[in-house]
């Protein structure tokens, strides 16, 4: 069977120019992508690598135990190989493979890319790190669900453990930043707190009453919009943040994580401001590494984006600038004709539930946050229901996801969670704001409030931690190793 050309390629790259790691198994995973694709009758299976005929010679050639680089004789043995298998993609998998297993799954000696840039947009076929070991990391040894396996996902030749590649096709429209920079400062949260990681959640509203809305489509119109969510007191609403923010501190933290449509690009101003300020007091407390600033409407050179801010607090030397993350889901939300009229002012403009879309340009950036420790991903509410965008975080394989929400109905982020942990391990953690909705129909039991946190562990038992705030809390504290050894949530008040 013919394998074309791109197959003299990787063998004169095997024999003259490389030598990294990661940069072995980024071109040994191009090539059997590619060549997976590209040839006709050819079916790429890797739970054939156990028969594969030059098995021996790829495990002489790479050692039980390697460094992040490869001598040039072990790379020339290993080309060899390759070039006198009757499978060469399923060689040049396998390489890699072998590669990985030899450095422990462990490439966060390359997590800076080829040209030195600690952040950079992957482009198609850009091999990034999946930290192997992040569950133990965050978790100690404990008893996990199913790890993900080889053999789980035998037609896929484009991944092997602690390393992926990113394929622009299959995820169109999204593009990644992989960013290691605040990757670090997630990964530092961790030792900072005798290896566990402390997350910080903080729901500033009781109630719907505390939040109000500028713009609304009118009833006659079809495609019914809305745009403005903001706090009815901005003053009230900072201060309760401050407050929150500030204790976090006390507590103390890690990372702190505030819900969807708290601020107003003001107030998320003025956050900023805070976390910039923020220093460790006299009594010992450590400032959180990373503060999720709770996200805002805002529009931005004409365009409208619900957005959210991440902060890196400085403590020695000079501060990780923010980033942004803009959300990129759809949103839509059945308002009750009660709540239309308290938000519009008006009254008897609209009859029976009405369907509304929120009115904001969907970003196509992913911001995935890699460290020696764990990656990380940001997002916003509905993000997670797009099957697009979920698809493309099952891809990155994120060890913890941080969910910014605001939404009356919160079931459905209970499967989500379960999903990310079927699939790749991932913690999700979602703080959701206000408190309390609406009552619901004039004589009808009042509805239940929706869950203030959903935290999915990928545990072999009790995944799943739900959480709603009593009236006078607005902090609470997810731990992931507690006393004696199991993770925990922990209620505050300001």
């Amino acid at each position: 069977m013919d394998f074309d050309g791109g197959l003299d390629t990787l063998l004169t790259a095997l024999r003259t120019t490389l030598v990294g790691a990661l940069e072995v198994a980024e071109q040994c995973l191009q090539f059997a992508t590619l060549a997976s694709a590209e040839t006709p009758g050819y079916t790429f299976n890797s739970s054939h690598y156990r028969g594969l005929d030059v098995k021996p010679e790829i495990d002489r050639a790479i050692p039980g135990s390697i460094s992040s680089q490869l001598s040039p004789r072990m790379l020339s043995d290993a080309a060899s190989a390759i070039e006198r298998s009757s499978n060469p993609p399923l060689a040049s998998w396998y390489l890699a493979f072998k590669i990985a297993r030899s450095m422990s799954q462990d490439f966060s000696a390359h997590l800076v890319n080829e040209r030195g840039e600690s952040v950079f947009t992957l482009n198609d076929l850009d091999a990034f790190c999946v930290p192997a070991e992040a569950c133990t990391a965050l978790y100690g040894q404990r008893s996990f669900s199913e790890r993900a396996d080889v053999d789980r996902s035998p037609f896929e030749p484009s991944q092997v453990p602690g390393l992926s590649l990113w394929k622009t096709d299959t995820h169109l429209p999204f593009s990644v930043v992989v960013d290691t920079e605040g990757g670090a400062q997630f990964s530092a949260s961790l030792g900072d707190h005798g290896d566990v990681l402390a997350i910080t959640l903080i729901q500033p509203n009781d109630s719907i009453a505390e939040i109000f809305i500028d713009e609304f489509a009118p009833a006659v119109e079809p495609d019914r919009r809305f745009f403005g969510v903001r706090p009815l007191d901005p003053t009230k609403q900072l201060q309760t943040i401050s407050e929150s923010l500030s204790r976090a501190v006390g507590i103390p933290t890690g990372i702190v994580l505030l819900p969807e449509l708290v601020n107003t690009a003001s107030l998320a101003r003025s956050i900023a401001d805070q976390v910039m300020a923020m220093t460790g007091d006299s009594a010992g407390a450590v400032l959180p590494r990373v503060v999720v600033g709770g996200s805002y409407h805002h529009i931005e050179d004409g365009v409208r984006r619900n957005t959210t801010l991440v902060h890196f607090p400085s403590r020695t030397g000079p501060p990780v600038a923010d980033r942004v993350y803009s959300k990129s889901a759809a949103f839509f939300m059945d308002f009750p004709p009660e709540i239309l009229e308290y938000l519009t002012g008006t009254k008897g403009e609209y009859t029976g539930d009405l369907h509304f879309r929120e009115d904001v340009e969907p970003s196509t950036e992913i911001r995935l946050y890699i460290g020696d420790a764990f990656s990380a991903v940001v997002v916003i509410c509905s993000d997670l229901l797009d099957k697009t965008f979920l698809n493309a975080i099952h891809r990155l394989k994120p060890s913890l996801v941080l969910v910014c929400n605001m939404t009356y109905k919160s079931e459905g982020f209970v499967s989500i969670a379960h999903d990310l942990i079927a699939h790749s391990q991932t913690t999700t953690v979602m703080v959701n704001n206000p408190g309390e909705w609406w009552n619901g129909k004039s004589g009808a039991p009042k509805p239940d409030p929706p869950d203030g946190i959903i935290i999915g562990m990928p545990l072999a038992g009790n995944r799943i931690l739900q959480h709603n705030f009593e009236s006078d809390e607005r902090i609470a504290q997810f731990s992931t190793r507690g006393a004696p050894a199991s993770p925990q949530l922990s209620t505050y008040k300001i």
